[in-house]
């Protein structure tokens, strides 16, 4: 087990900088994880930040958490090249626009918010904001927002705004989904929007109008969608394709489709496991030893590698390393 010892300029980052390195000589234990590109530094000596969300654009990821404080990391190395903090917002979700840009949807004055941030300067502004006020007295709408990418804009909805999709030039709304206020997690793609709220999960098909309700969807990639599930004692996750069961492997939260290369990621223990979505036959194992007795944040698939946060540190795996693609044990 190797170790790597850092040491800090300035003790100004103990005011509270993010993903800054410790202003003491303290050591840090790294492996063995055989395959890691890189890993953040962590910061013993203090309460860690936990990175919740994750979004990756070119050469750049964003980490955000719940309360709203962000930062970039340069995705071959992992330094982290910039941070700054959303002014009083609950975060519940970020994502990576065409353009480049981030945009992240939370709740700030009780109501929900959609904020673009530049890819840059990490700067925001608001360009969604609902009306908290429209909300009916004795009726419950969820204090969250979502949003996701469809083929017409992205989609927005939350607390005081309706389900709408919205055109990321102008930030103008495109067409209305639906015009009740309570829908908020959202998923999609292409044509197919997933909402949850008013009680109900809810599948819209955007061509034809058409609203089924269904079960959530925890994550959706091209025509998969995978959901976690409890089936005969065993808790996992149930493979989708087109509405048809595909498979029903071992795992659980966090989890990441990604249709280019037709695969799914997902804790298992203390590991990390790859499926193939076409039929839900397991690819590759990447155990991250002690490491995976933390609290798991967020996972998802950078180009060909896998990014995960465990506990307040970022790991960038080399999905195509020879440690990566070890075949799994029958």
């Amino acid at each position: 087990m190797r170790s790597i010892v850092l040491v800090a300029a300035s003790a100004a980052v103990v005011a509270g900088c993010w993903l800054a390195r410790p202003t003491t000589r303290v050591a840090i234990v790294t492996g063995p994880v055989p395959g890691t590109l890189w890993v953040t530094p962590t910061q013993p000596w203090r309460v860690p930040m936990r990175v919740d969300f994750v979004a990756a654009s070119g050469d750049a990821v964003l980490l955000a958490d719940g309360g709203g404080r962000i930062g970039r990391l340069d995705r071959v190395t992992g330094q982290l090249v910039r941070e700054g903090q959303l002014d009083r917002v609950e975060l519940w979700d970020v994502l990576a626009l065409p353009d480049g840009q981030w945009i992240a949807v939370g709740i700030k004055d009780e109501r929900a918010v959609a904020m673009s941030i530049d890819r840059e300067t990490l700067v925001s502004r608001i360009v969604v904001a609902g009306e908290a006020k429209q909300v009916a007295p004795g009726t419950y709408v969820g204090t969250s927002a979502g949003a996701a990418i469809v083929d017409d804009g992205i989609a927005i909805a939350g607390l005081g705004l309706p389900l709408a999709i919205y055109d990321p030039a102008t930030w103008k709304v495109r067409r209305v989904v639906d015009p009740a206020l309570g829908w908020r997690r959202l998923r999609g793609s292409g044509t197919t929007l997933y909402a949850t709220g008013l009680g109900d999960a809810g599948r819209f098909d955007l061509a034809t109008g058409r609203f089924d309700l269904v079960t959530w969807e925890d994550a959706r990639a091209g025509v998969y969608t995978a959901r976690r599930t409890a089936e005969r004692g065993v808790v996992g996750i149930e493979i989708d394709a087109d509405g048809r069961r595909v498979a029903h492997v071992p795992g659980g939260s966090p989890m990441a489709l990604d249709a280019a290369s037709g695969r799914l990621a997902t804790r298992v223990n203390t590991r990390i496991v790859v499926y193939r979505l076409t039929d839900g036959e397991p690819l590759a194992s990447y155990s991250l030893g002690e490491f995976g007795y933390g609290d798991w944040h967020a996972l998802a698939f950078v180009g060909s590698h896998l990014l995960v946060s465990v506990d307040s540190v970022v790991r960038m795996i080399g999905a195509d390393s020879p440690a990566f693609h070890a075949r799994i044990a029958a």
